[in-house]
């Protein structure tokens, strides 16, 4: 966390840019010397007057080393030379991430680092001069302090419990200690916490192994003993995994956050970004491409958010930056001589130069670049290229089938070169949609529908493709008839209907085996009752229990060998598409010369 309540905002981001981008980057300075040990995790805050504050970890074995202090002066353009300011040899950690700082209002700096056996210690630095040393949480192992302070000088302090795996809070507020807090979920290890404040709101965000490590955040107002919240999920994405989270809050109170996302067989990482929205925390947009990446760093200015990470070898990349804020964003930037870095910091010069300090092979240095969508440029790596769009693609199984059909759709042989595959949007073609890399359909009717899948990579570009997916099913006989007549004979005279149909030719691929006759009162939108069958070779039916005329309506259906059947009621055609329940024709009576209709008694 960086010095609150006494920068000035400035009304426009693009004014804020115009400032960055006129200022050019400086040569790296070496600014740690006479070392007796390893030196690491840097940090840097610089103030309003243009001074610069740079403490690290100076590491004289495994479980031994100091914190050291050193600063620029803006007056005498010069740094100091390096002092010890913990003092006991006990400063050590397994992330060896020991030590941060905050400034107040009143430009007062507040330091704190982990010893082992001892806890979190504290210690301030005002008007050139350093306080004593006080313990501000008794901890056995505590590992990853960091501290955030509001213009008042209110003091807000997370560590964790590298051996239990807990994340653990205190704060003083008015002066007063409030008592230490667990504000991780004990049911599941976490680690890694970062906090940040501003406009009276408090945010840690840390992470937690459920399935594995995700990004998770509580919440809190500065007032005394005002409650954390329960923590909750910054982007739930698993099985993607989360690293090294980071948290800045602008003067709005939006909380910003960084982390590594990390592929599930850590093949790829990116630097991940989300911030609050009221309500919750937006899904991630990727800052870097996806690489070998670590643990990146930021901080606010102007609610301007700066950000810069590391991408090669755990033991030592290249450092990159980018300047903004929600969606709008500068390019990356090198940072000039930082080849071979581990850790890192950055803070913001009055005039809106980037200040930067790193680890590399063992000593801390400090650089200088330009905000926005300047150039650090120059000496270095080039940038990733811009991003490439995803590749969409799609499998299914089964290829075909008879309908009601239910299909497995499979996305996730979409690819992205230079990415991830973030999302998958289905219209199946029968007016229905779906979203997910892998999901079941069920097609309700037969026909060949165009399924579309469109995906989105990490950095919002789209790709779409379609395939045709034929689902099958019987069709109807063509031009189904009937008439109704009297049928007279010596003994007796009655109304007959002759049921006629013809063979649909697009039902031959089936088999057709039989055919069904169904019939229903006239008038009635159901009410289909079977009545009789034939084989496949017969076209004609006579239904000889018929009262009057105009009593009944017909419908006949095909039939294959696996039971297969083409719909009640639908028209005979050479389409599927109409499924309306009636639609024969009757032709009017016949007349023969042979016959001639009489009165039924």
């Amino acid at each position: 966390m960086k010095n609150n309540g006494l920068r000035p905002r400035i009304a426009l981001w693009a004014a804020a840019c115009l400032c960055l981008v006129s200022l050019s980057a400086q040569a790296a300075v070496r600014i740690s010397n006479a070392q007796s040990g390893w030196c690491w995790s840097p940090r840097i805050i610089i103030d309003g007057s243009g001074n610069i504050y740079v403490v690290w970890l100076e590491a004289y074995s495994g479980s031994s080393g100091d914190v050291f202090f050193s600063s620029f002066s803006a007056t005498t353009g010069g740094w100091s030379s390096p002092i010890n300011i913990s003092n006991s040899s006990r400063v050590a950690s397994e992330s060896k991430m020991v030590c941060c700082m905050a400034m107040d209002g009143n430009q007062r700096l507040y330091v704190v680092w982990c010893e082992e056996g001892v806890g979190v210690r504290l210690r301030t630095y005002s008007n050139n001069s350093w306080s004593g040393i006080e313990t501000a949480a008794s901890f056995g192992d505590p590992d990853l302090s960091r501290v955030a302070v509001d213009g008042a000088g209110n003091l807000f302090i997370v560590w964790y419990s590298y051996w239990n795996g807990e994340v653990w809070s205190r704060a003083r507020v008015g002066g007063t200690w409030e008592g230490t807090r667990l504000i991780s979920n004990d049911r599941y290890r976490s680690k890694f916490p970062e906090i940040g404040l501003n406009n009276g709101v408090v945010y840690a965000v840390f992470t937690e192994s459920t399935t594995d490590y995700q990004v998770m955040y509580v919440r809190r107002d500065t007032g005394f003993n005002s409650g954390w919240s329960a923590p909750e999920p910054v982007h739930t994405e698993y099985p993607l995994a989360h690293e090294g989270p980071g948290v800045e809050v602008d003067s709005n109170g939006i909380a910003h956050v960084t982390y590594v996302r990390v592929f599930p067989d850590d093949s790829a990482k990116a630097v991940g970004y989300s911030y609050w929205t009221g309500s919750g925390f937006t899904a991630p947009f990727d800052l870097s491409g996806w690489s070998i990446v670590h643990w990146p760093f930021l901080t606010e200015k102007d609610n301007i958010i700066h950000v810069i990470w590391q991408e090669g070898s755990a033991d030592g990349g290249s450092l990159y930056f980018r300047s903004g804020q929600r969606t709008s964003w500068s390019g990356i930037n090198y940072v000039i001589d930082s080849d071979n870095a581990i850790h890192m910091d950055l803070d913001v010069h009055p005039n809106g130069q980037l200040g930067f300090v790193w680890s590399a092979s063992g000593a801390i240095y400090y650089g200088t670049a330009a905000g926005g969508g300047g150039g650090g440029g120059g000496g270095g790596p080039a940038p990733p290229p811009p991003n490439q769009a995803p590749t969409a693609d799609f499998n299914f199984s089964p290829e075909t089938g008879f309908a009601p059909l239910t299909i497995g759709f499979d996305g996730t042989a979409s690819r992205d070169a230079d990415g991830m595959v973030v999302q998958w949007n289905w219209q199946f073609g029968d007016g229905e949609q779906g979203s997910g890399g892998q999901l079941l359909h069920t097609f309700q009717t037969q026909g060949i529908f165009q399924v579309k899948l469109t995906v989105v990579d990490n950095y919002g570009l789209t790709d779409s493709v379609i395939k045709p997916v034929e689902i099958l099913g019987i069709l109807p006989p063509l031009n189904i008839r009937w008439e109704t007549f009297v049928d007279q004979s010596v003994f007796m005279s009655r109304y007959v209907t002759d049921v006629t149909w013809e063979r649909n030719p697009e039902n031959d691929r089936f088999g057709i085996v039989m055919y069904r006759i169904f019939r229903k009162k006239e008038g009635e939108s159901g009410g289909w009752k079977y009545i009789a069958e034939t084989t496949a070779d017969v076209f004609k039916y006579r239904d000889t229990d018929v009262q009057q005329k105009d009593m009944y309506a017909y419908s006949v259906t095909a039939v294959d060998a696996e039971g297969h059947e083409s719909r009640l009621g639908a028209q005979g055609g050479s389409s599927s598409s109409d499924d309306s329940t009636s639609g024969q024709k009757k032709p009017p009576d016949r007349t023969r010369e042979d016959r001639k209709a009489v009165k039924i008694k």
